[in-house]
C-alpha cells in the first residue's frame, strides 16, 4: 500500500486518535477500603503504563549481542486530583498510607496482597461507555500523599494534589487486542496474535 496522503486520510477515518481525556479509573481497591464514583471524577492526570523487555548482552569474540530477556514494569503511578473541599478524596490515601504502615504501631499492612488493584480504561470519541483498551494495576500499595500547596494571597485557585502508587505488574483486557492467554507461536515481524496472521 503506497503511503500517501489518500490512504493517511483513510485510515484516519477508520481509527480515529485517542485524545488524551479519554481515560477513567474504574475502582481503587486496597485493604478493603475504595475509592468510590464520585471520588474518582476528581482525578485529573493519570497514565497508560509501560512494559519493557529487558536487553540482555550477551558478548562474543567482540561483538555485544543482544537477546531478549524478562519482562519489567514502571512500578509506580502518579495520580493527580482536584482537591475536594472536605478533603475526602486525600484522606483516603491517607487512611490507606496509615494502613500500609502506621508509626503509632509500628506495623500494618506492609505485605503485597494482589486483590489490591487499580482498574482503568480508556473509550472512544461516541460514549464513554464504548472502551478500547483496559488495565489492571496488580498488588498496588500508596508510596506518595501529595502535598497541598497553601496560599493566603491567592485568588482562590482549585488546589490538586499527586497520589502515587506503587504496583507489581499490570494485566490487560478484554479489550479490542487482548494479550494472548496462551503461549503464541513465532510471531512475525509486524503482525499481532490477537488472531491468527492479524496485520495492525
Amino acid at each position: 500500500m503506497a503511503l500517501n496522503i489518500t490512504n493517511y486520510f483513510r485510515v484516519m477515518q477508520e481509527r480515529d486518535f485517542l485524545r488524551n481525556h479519554q481515560y477513567r479509573v474504574s475502582s481503587l481497591i486496597y485493604e478493603g477500603f475504595s475509592l468510590g464514583e464520585d471520588s474518582l471524577v476528581y482525578l485529573k492526570t493519570a497514565e497508560i503504563p509501560n512494559r519493557t523487555i529487558n536487553a540482555v548482552p550477551v558478548p562474543f569474540m567482540g561483538l555485544n549481542f543482544s537477546v531478549p530477556g524478562t519482562a519489567q514494569y514502571a512500578g509506580t503511578m502518579d495520580l493527580s486530583f482536584y482537591c475536594d473541599q472536605p478533603q475526602v478524596i486525600r484522606s483516603f490515601f491517607e487512611a490507606i498510607s496509615y494502613a500500609t504502615f502506621d508509626d503509632r504501631f509500628s506495623g500494618g499492612a506492609y505485605t503485597v496482597n494482589g486483590a489490591n488493584l487499580l482498574s482503568f480504561y480508556t473509550y472512544n470519541n461516541i460514549s464513554t461507555e464504548l472502551v478500547t483498551t483496559k488495565y489492571t494495576l496488580i498488588g498496588i500499595y500508596p508510596t506518595v500523599v501529595g502535598n497541598l500547596a497553601m496560599d493566603t494571597t491567592g485568588q482562590g485557585e482549585v488546589l490538586s494534589f499527586t497520589a502515587t502508587i506503587a504496583y507489581q505488574f499490570w494485566e490487560k483486557g478484554p479489550d479490542l487486542f487482548p494479550v494472548p492467554a496462551t503461549q503464541p507461536a513465532r510471531i512475525p515481524f509486524g503482525t499481532l496474535t490477537s488472531g491468527p496472521g492479524l496485520t495492525v
